[in-house]
């Protein structure tokens, strides 16, 4: 049975399942940020695609035109391509449609993350082509540091995660 994450830092109004449909629903700005129970933070962020549950997302940030110079964060499925361009990582464990806004978990204990098949625990992490499933292949450029899966991945599993400190390591030729 999955874990429940709820906001323990006293910030009202955070359903950490809650998506919403535009900015003007918004309960915060783009970017805000909450700590929740089993040290887990979440990022309130837009998708730029559709995100499915469990998904290993990259935040991109793309500073806007506007005289404020507010930051637009948005968060796509992982991929070995576009985690280049990524300033965070982060595991959805809410689906999120395209264009919509959701919380994204940054860290923290009890998260679930799509892997592909086969992939084992207690050993690194990377991107793949997949996207949003990580994979503990090291064919990929992309390592995901601090993040470890507690089970083997079977068919279309989402083994639950630890996640310390989450971040993006670029190696390689196309890095």
């Amino acid at each position: 049975m999955p874990i429940t994450h709820f906001v323990v830092d006293g910030t009202a109004g955070v359903n950490l399942t809650d998506t919403y449909a535009s900015a003007g629903a918004l309960p915060f700005a783009q970017g805000f940020v909450v700590r929740g129970n089993h040290a887990s933070t979440w990022m309130l962020v837009q998708a730029a695609s559709t995100i499915a549950q469990y998904d290993c997302v990259a935040i991109l940030s793309n500073v806007s035109a506007s005289a404020t110079g507010e930051v637009n964060l948005g968060a796509v499925p992982i991929t070995t391509t576009n985690m280049a361009a990524a300033n965070m990582v982060g595991f959805a464990q809410t689906a999120i449609t395209s264009a919509q806004f959701g919380w994204v978990a940054l860290s923290g204990n009890g998260l679930r993350v799509n892997c592909l098949i086969a992939a084992q625990p207690a050993v690194p992490l990377f991107t793949t082509a997949t996207a949003g499933s990580l994979d503990d292949a090291t064919a990929s450029v992309g390592y995901i540091n601090g993040v470890q899966i507690l089970s083997s991945a079977t068919s279309a599993s989402a083994p639950a995660l630890i996640a310390s400190n989450p971040h993006i390591t670029k190696y390689g030729a196309s890095a």
